[in-house]
């Protein structure tokens, strides 16, 4: 499969998703925080990646700019779930009908529900918690999302 038709196919998938294409980046937007999916290739070879990047945008009140969504890591970061290496892996053996068959089940099975679990402060809690985490908080980060602990009186 060429890059070309790789990159319209997820990209088709992602607009069915309800995903906002914004430069090269889908995202969707929440009250508490912004989901991006980035596909990222390699230099050195037919695969991609995709990156998963969160910003606390509700939370902090930070308002992103268009640049900051395309080149920085977010908030949380994390790469794209293993069920997905095979088919962002242009050179694997698999089949460009059962790629782009896969890429539109991705959303829906695995990344649409991700996305949703990584969309509040408490679902991003839960990801990290989880055996194994889905996503792995910087202290600084699960400071903000930790609720403050009551004073002594």
């Amino acid at each position: 499969m060429s890059p070309a038709t790789f990159r319209e196919i997820f990209d088709a998938a992602a607009a069915r998703s309800g995903l906002v294409k914004h430069r090269s980046i889908w995202r969707r937007d929440f009250p508490e925080t912004t989901v991006v999916l980035q596909l990222q290739r390699s230099s050195s070879s037919s695969l991609y990646y995709l990156n998963i990047k969160v910003w606390l945008s509700g939370l902090t009140g930070r308002t992103l700019t268009s640049q900051e969504m395309v080149t920085s890591s977010g908030d949380v970061f994390r790469r794209e779930p293993v069920e997905m290496n095979a088919i962002l892996d242009l050179e694997s053996e698999v089949s460009d009908a059962d790629r782009a068959r896969k890429i539109e089940q991705a959303f829906p099975e695995i990344l649409v529900p991700l996305i949703e679990r990584l969309s509040t402060g408490s679902g991003l809690l839960r990801a990290a918690g989880r055996t194994p985490p889905e996503v792995f908080l910087l202290p600084n980060i699960k400071t903000l999302l930790l609720p403050e602990a009551p004073s002594a009186v």
